[in-house]
Order: structure tokens, then sequence, then C-alpha cells
């Protein structure tokens, strides 16, 4: 019989769950549409529990964060421009510079989602933990840009325990604080 998370009680918060299974777990995959310091400072001391991988083994974490996506009104404005003054013959055509330009439009858009709400002493020592956890090797983490990725899920991996080598979440929780 599945469980039913609905984050309106401390018996029924998907954090705890999470939390818990981490602790159980070697690994986990997570796709999520968003990421903040809140959700993740809900995991980081888990994972600092957990060897860190050599060289060439997989991270304790890999994060998939899906939407970094313009907002709507800005893809909006971008569509209505495109009406007015179609868009050049072969400006479909990544070169370079655009590539780059692109890839800074969406770190300044994760930055921002991930320093979402006042700035507090916790959320500093956050960012700098997943800092050290990305250079470390602990987690890896990845943008998906190909279409916005609004969908939560959470697997996790334990090879060496045949009884339940993996579990996963499937639901609508972000890993955000209020998710």
């Amino acid at each position: 019989m599945p469980n039913i998370f609905d984050n309106l009680s401390d018996d029924t918060r998907l954090g705890a769950a999470l939390r818990h299974s981490l602790r159980y777990y070697d690994t986990v995959d997570v796709a999520t549409g968003y990421l903040d310091l809140r959700g993740w400072s809900s995991m980081a001391d888990i994972l600092d529990s957990k060897p860190t991988p050599g060289p060439g083994d997989r991270p304790v974490a890999r994060v998939l964060v899906g939407m970094v996506a313009p907002s709507d009104s800005q893809q909006l404005l971008e569509l209505l421009q495109d009406d007015l003054q179609p868009p050049g013959y072969g400006s479909d055509i990544h070169d370079r510079e655009r590539a780059f330009a692109r890839r800074d439009q969406l770190a300044a858009h994760l930055r921002t989602q991930l320093m979402r709400g006042l700035a507090t002493t916790q959320g500093q020592a956050t960012l700098q933990t997943l800092k050290r956890q990305l250079t470390d090797g602990v987690v890896a983490m990845k943008v998906f840009t190909e279409t916005p990725l609004h969908g939560k899920t959470y697997l996790f991996h334990a090879p060496d325990k045949k009884h339940a080598a993996r579990w996963g979440y499937v639901g609508s929780s972000n890993l955000t604080g209020a998710g």
C-alpha cells in the first residue's frame, strides 16, 4: 500500500520520509522543478555523513533541476516581439557566444531560485556546504533545458541491500523548504 504525503502535519511531511530514506540508502537521484537552500539544508547533513566518492565513483546525490525557463511574462514578450519582427535568417543556429550567454542566463536564474527568501546565516552556511559537496563530488547537479521539467521524483539506491535495493517517491513536492 503506498504512503501519501501531504505536508499538512508532522506525520505526513515528505521531508521526514526523505531524510529517513537517505540515511538508509547509499545514493539518491532527484528530479525536481525547483530547488532552494531551505530544501537543500534538509538533506545536506545526511549527505555529509556518507562516504565521499572516489574518482570515477557515482556521486551520493544526483540532482536534475528543471524549472529554469524564463518567466511567463518574459516568454510572452519574446513571442510578441517575434510576431512583430521575426528573427533573422539563421538566428536559430547556435553559436558559441549565444551558448555562453544562455548558460549565464540559466545560472543567474538558478542562483535566484536558490536564494529565494531573506538572506540568513543558515542559508549562507547551506550554500557553502552545497558548494563543497559539488566540488568534492558528493553531489552532481544538472539543469534540464530542453523543456520545463516540473516533475518531482526521488529515487534511492542501495545495491548491497538485496531485500530493498531501491525505493522511490513520486509526487508534487519540490526540493524546497515549502516542498
